[in-house]
């Protein structure tokens, strides 16, 4: 006698058949918010930058060279000031037939300044805080020959960003006894994007 608690054989693969399949129905839950009445997260700010960069003067450390009793006298100074960002450099700063030896040279003794007028390049609506950079080339001359430890020496570096203004400083020279340092200042801006 079969106890009645007992399914018959053929129906087990059909109720797996009806539970598998879920008789057709998502068995995903759907996503509820948290709470519906909050607002979603805002996305982050967006921003662009402006840099404003303005040459001021080159600090002469180091005149390169020297009289016969090994005291410095004014040396002869030439400069070039190039900066590039997004677009490509801008037009160079130099002083006249630079690294000629029949161009225009500045005599400067240590501790003193070639002072030129203040330019200001500028970069605006940049999408990041970036891609800025300043080179500077100093030559120093004996006669038509150049000295060995300033024969055009140069540098370029990046302009890194810092919001607000701020006095910089390239150095090129090996050491101070012939050593030329150019004093620059960087206004850095952030805006945000829509405000």
């Amino acid at each position: 006698m079969k106890h009645l608690t007992e399914a018959p054989r053929y129906l087990l693969p059909a109720l797996l058949v009806a539970i598998l399949s879920g008789c057709g129905a998502d068995l995903t839950a759907p996503v509820v918010p948290e709470n519906p009445e909050e607002p979603a997260e805002p996305a982050p700010p967006s921003y662009v930058y402006a840099v404003d960069v303005e040459t001021r003067y080159i600090d002469i450390r180091g005149s390169c060279d020297t009289d016969i009793f090994g005291d410095a006298v004014p040396g002869e100074f030439q400069f070039y000031i190039r900066l590039s960002g997004p677009g490509g450099p801008r037009t160079a700063h130099i002083s006249r037939g630079y690294n000629t030896w029949d161009g225009y040279m500045y005599q400067r003794n240590n501790g003193t300044n070639i002072n030129f007028g203040n330019r200001n390049y500028g970069w605006e609506n940049l999408p990041t805080a970036g891609g800025v950079k300043i080179e500077l080339r100093l030559a120093e001359w004996d006669g038509v020959s150049k000295d060995s430890r300033m024969r055009d020496r140069a540098a370029t570096v990046d302009v890194p960003f810092k919001l607000g203004t701020e006095t910089r400083r390239l150095t090129l020279g090996a050491t101070g006894a012939c050593q030329g340092s150019l004093y620059y200042d960087v206004t850095w801006t952030r805006t945000e994007v829509g405000s």
